[in-house]
């Protein structure tokens, strides 16, 4: 029960985020004049906002990335298209890390790659799942960066100019690999259950 417990917090803790994410996102950005931007946003999840977004007149295309099959399912029943992977250059892409460090900040290191020079990375993490920390971490990745914090949330975002360090991005694109396991033809890597007991 506990397990379960602990499980429903999680998902909600996430839905905050996203709620956080994409109400500053539509009342703060989207509402004022500029360009059309090309909108990522990486381990998407259902969210009545989608509709909103991908429907904008700002909005020049909404790419939606996920692996998760029920996730993947759901946003499918709302019409919307998923792919496993985010290609290209985006003026902006969407995070919600997960609860698996490694796994995250390899992430980070991706879409960090996946800009135009003048894009921006927004994540927005729960503060009991760690937000103080993935803020450090986008900061020590990409510098400069803005926060905000509410709904018991921490809503960060790389400022322009993005200036990834390389050092940092090659070291948490190797950590997040997938490793061998030894005396096996197996790999794994940070995300799976269990992934390093062994």
């Amino acid at each position: 029960a506990r397990d379960e417990g602990a499980r429903h917090q999680a998902m909600s803790d996430r839905q905050r985020a996203f709620d956080l994410l994409f109400r500053h996102l539509l009342e703060q950005v989207l509402s004022q004049d500029g360009p059309a931007l090309r909108i990522g946003i990486f381990q998407a999840e259902a969210h009545a906002a989608l509709h909103t977004l991908s429907s904008h007149a700002r909005v020049r295309e909404l790419a939606l990335q996920s692996q998760f099959k029920p996730q993947v399912n759901l946003l499918g029943k709302m019409g919307l298209p998923v792919s496993p992977t985010l290609t290209g250059a985006f003026d902006l892409i969407l995070f919600v890390p997960s609860k698996q460090r490694r796994e995250s900040l390899g992430a980070l290191a991706h879409l960090a790659g996946l800009l135009q020079p003048d894009g921006q990375v927004w994540l927005c993490c729960a503060n009991d799942l760690g937000a103080a920390s993935y803020e450090k971490h986008l900061r020590l990745l990409l510098g400069r960066v803005a926060v905000l914090s509410k709904a018991h949330c921490r809503l960060c975002w790389s400022l322009s100019p993005l200036a990834p360090d390389p050092l940092v991005q090659a070291r948490w694109l190797a950590e997040a690999a997938p490793t061998q396991v030894p005396g096996t033809d197996f790999k794994t890597l940070p995300g799976i259950y269990g992934w390093n007991q062994f």
